[in-house]
């Protein structure tokens, strides 16, 4: 169960009760709803608890459950993982 959702152009971002970040995938004009939820491995190490993200413009900003705050770059739709 999403417990938060946040979207950008063309993205949606949602955290499940535990603190795993999922995107939505295959959104477009043709399919605004997408077709499915994929979890990100946000750490190769451990995978941090997200407690909220927003994206936009290529940035992704989120606090982890420590309330540590967290940016990334170059978001995209072909550099989701990176």
């Amino acid at each position: 169960m999403m417990v938060w959702v946040a979207s950008g152009t063309n993205i949606t971002w949602g955290l499940s009760e535990n603190g795993e970040l999922w995107y939505r995938a295959g959104i477009n004009q043709s399919v605004p709803i997408g077709t499915n939820w994929f979890k990100m491995n946000t750490n190769k190490e451990t995978n941090i608890a997200w407690k909220m993200v927003i994206g936009e413009a290529g940035l992704l900003w989120g606090l982890d459950r420590n309330d540590k705050l967290l940016a990334r770059r170059s978001v995209t739709l072909e550099n989701i993982q990176g």
